[in-house]
C-alpha cells in the first residue's frame, strides 16, 4: 500500500501541477505540504479535505482506505467539485470513457 505521500506525489505528476500549486489552492503552506509528501507531518481532516479535492479525489483514496474502487456517487461529487477545473481535453477523454 502507498504512503499518503507518495500518492499526492502521484497525482501531483498526473495534473502537472507543482507543490506550490498544490499549497496555494489548498490554503497550505508550501512547507506544510512539503511534510506531508515527505511524511513528516500527516495533515488534518480539513487539510486533508482540501488536497483531495484539489487533486481530484477522496481523501479515503489518500489515506489509503478504498485502493481500487471509488464509489458512483464519490465519482460524481469528484466530477462535480473540479468540471471548472477540467481542460477540453479532459472533458472529452471522460465522454470518451463513459461511451465505452
Amino acid at each position: 500500500m502507498k504512503a499518503l505521500g507518495e500518492k499526492i506525489q502521484e497525482l501531483l505528476k498526473e495534473k502537472h501541477m507543482t507543490q506550490k500549486e498544490l499549497a496555494e489552492r489548498s490554503c497550505l503552506s508550501e512547507a506544510a505540504v512539503s511534510h506531508y509528501i515527505k511524511g513528516d507531518r500527516t495533515p488534518n481532516t480539513s487539510s486533508l479535505a482540501n488536497i483531495a479535492t484539489v487533486l481530484g479525489t477522496t481523501s479515503s483514496f489518500l489515506l489509503g482506505d478504498n485502493e481500487e474502487k471509488v464509489t458512483f456517487t464519490e465519482t460524481k461529487r469528484i466530477l462535480a467539485r473540479n468540471a471548472a477545473d477540467l481542460t477540453s481535453e479532459e472533458k472529452r477523454q471522460l465522454i470518451e470513457i463513459l461511451l465505452k
